[in-house]
């Protein structure tokens, strides 16, 4: 709790200088209207929240309002506050130029400088702020958010769907933080929202928008019984009927081609084979030329002949013969061998020529038996042309395109049964959402059952009975009520008499320390009086600081009060 010691500002409002040292429990500022009182407070406020609510200070932009009419626009403006806190001496200053940083985390502390804004409060806000002075057990907290949220759950089930368990253990809050988790659950419902907004945009699938006729369901399951039977019969075996005639035409060329070659080697075999030279007379007298020639070779100079021995003749001669006759005879043999390999060439083709010959006969003669098979197939009045296959393919194709685009259809149809199954269950998820969030939020069953279950606000029951504030009373729900009757249809002095008994027990369970009553003039002087010696009677009220604008009715005032006067 703060007890604060000093007060001092500069170029703050009308104040050129201030400096307030508080040494006794109650400070009393008294002075003329317009004087400054109202602006010691500000300082308090600005100083630990930044903010003026009551200047019209609420962002940083509007610090320039708080700046003394005097002072230049390059002149220091701000305030300090010294305080004593659990025995340290703790202070504060607060500029112009430092905007709203560092801001205490008390938010009680406008509320305990300003009463009457609590009271202006609704009800759901009043709740909340009161809820947040007694920091609510885990257990109270845990025991209300399962009564309100999963009244069927035991403590080992998830709180949630799972859905939505899944969100809070992914986003690693605390389940039983409340406003974390209210924070959570309105994110993922306006997640749902965007994601159930797109599957809601799938449009339904018709079968025009796939070419198909309206009533294209019907005839589907005529279309697939017809396409079975052309392509498993009638089709198939025009096909086939044609690839066999393509077939024959093919090897009946063959047939004539190889039918032409046989013919010409047929004539070439006919022709009778010439004699052949005698090969063991070649031989002989190859062989004897040769004999001649080595004769002749080994004495050049003999003039008899080499046979007879009687005969003269020149060597040289005979060996001339000799050598050409070894060359007609050597040609002679070449010729006979190439005429005979060429002669068992032609013998070969022939045979090779009429071996395909008659495969392809067998060929030609499988395939007519084929073509005929197929050809008792085919319908009697079904010519098998070119245009009756073709005609035949443009029913089958039209029909497969017709049932490809139903199977598109049933795919988009199936997805669109999806995205309304996914719909619906978003929409689940978002209700479920706004039910957590109801009750989670200010003022719904789950605050409220905290709030019943917290401690009352301690007010004094003396300035109570002092101030005739009989049957007062703070609802869980942030309801006042005074003698029956509600706070807002209440006078200003009623008003201002709850606000002032409803201030000083914020500052004192608040951990605020201090409370103002400004504006103290608004009571009778009787309940001046009143309060002032209930003052008295209990001393261990946290600092207030009172300003009045009649400072005559106070100028012998208690020893424990401080006086000052402002001017």
């Amino acid at each position: 709790m703060k007890q604060l010691k000093r007060i001092s500002g500069r170029n703050f409002l009308a104040h050129p200088t201030l400096d307030i040292k508080i040494e006794k429990q109650v400070l009393l500022l008294a002075g003329q209207n317009n004087v400054g009182k109202s602006s010691i407070k500000d300082i308090v406020e600005f100083v630990f929240t930044g903010k003026c609510p009551n200047r019209g200070v609420l962002k940083a932009k509007d610090h320039r309002k708080l700046r003394n009419n005097k002072a230049s626009a390059k002149a220091q403006c701000g305030g300090t506050i010294e305080w004593i806190e659990s025995g340290m001496h703790h202070d504060k200053t607060r500029m112009l130029s430092d905007g709203l940083t560092n801001p205490d985390g008390n938010r009680l502390i406008p509320y305990c400088l300003n009463p009457l804004r609590f009271i202006k409060l609704s009800s759901d806000e009043r709740a909340a702020l009161l809820a947040s002075v007694y920091e609510p057990s885990r257990t109270v907290i845990k025991d209300a958010v399962r009564k309100h949220i999963a009244p069927d759950a035991d403590d080992e089930q998830p709180i949630f769907t799972k859905p939505i368990m899944k969100r809070v253990k992914q986003s690693g809050i605390d389940p039983y933080n409340l406003d974390a988790l209210l924070d959570c659950v309105v994110d993922f419902r306006q997640q749902l929202k965007r994601e159930k907004k797109a599957a809601a945009g799938v449009a339904f699938p018709e079968l025009v928008d796939f070419g198909l006729p309206a009533d294209y369901t019907e005839q589907v399951k005529l279309d697939g019984e017809a396409l079975a039977g052309i392509t498993g019969q009638q089709l198939d075996t025009l096909k086939a009927v044609q690839v066999r005639a393509g077939k024959l035409e093919g090897l009946m060329d063959q047939a004539e081609r190889h039918e032409t070659q046989l013919k010409e080697l047929e004539e070439r075999l006919a022709k009778p084979l010439p004699d052949a030279p005698d090969a063991t007379h070649n031989t002989l007298l190859l062989a004897l030329s040769e004999s001649i020639v080595a004769f002749g070779e080994s004495d050049p100079d003999i003039t008899y002949c080499p046979f007879c021995q009687t005969q003269e003749v020149k060597m040289q001669s005979i060996v001339e013969v000799a050598n050409s006759t070894i060359k007609n005879l050597s040609e002679l043999n070449e010729q006979n061998q190439k005429y005979r390999q060429e002669w068992e060439q032609i013998v070969e083709a022939f045979k090779q020529a009429t071996s395909r010959h008659n495969f392809i006969l067998e060929q030609l003669n499988r395939l007519k038996d084929e073509r005929d098979v197929l050809f008792d197939q085919v319908a009697k009045d079904e010519a098998v042309t070119d245009e009756a296959v073709a005609e035949k393919q443009r029913v089958v194709d039209n029909i497969t395109a017709a049932l490809e685009n139903y199977t598109k259809y049933r795919t988009a149809l199936a997805l669109h049964q999806e995205q309304e199954k996914t719909v619906e269950e978003k929409t689940k998820l978002i209700d479920e959402c706004n039910s957590i969030a109801a009750a989670l939020a200010d003022g719904g069953s789950v605050k409220s059952e905290i709030q019943e279950s917290s401690e009352s606000l301690p007010i004094n029951p003396a300035l109570l009975e002092a101030w005739g504030l009989h049957g007062f009373e703070i609802k869980s729900d942030g309801e006042i009520i005074v003698n029956d009757t509600e706070v807002e249809l209440l006078s200003d002095s009623e008003q201002y008499r709850i606000a002032a008994a409803v201030g000083i027990a914020l500052a004192e369970v608040g951990d605020v320390g201090f409370c103002c009553l400004d504006g103290f003039e608004i009571l009778m002087p009787d309940k001046q009086n009143a309060f002032m010696e209930n003052l008295f009677a209990k001393f261990d009220i946290p600092l207030l600081i009172i300003s009045v604008s009649r400072p005559e009715q106070y100028k012998d005032v208690p020893d424990w009060i401080q006086y000052e006067w402002i001017e």
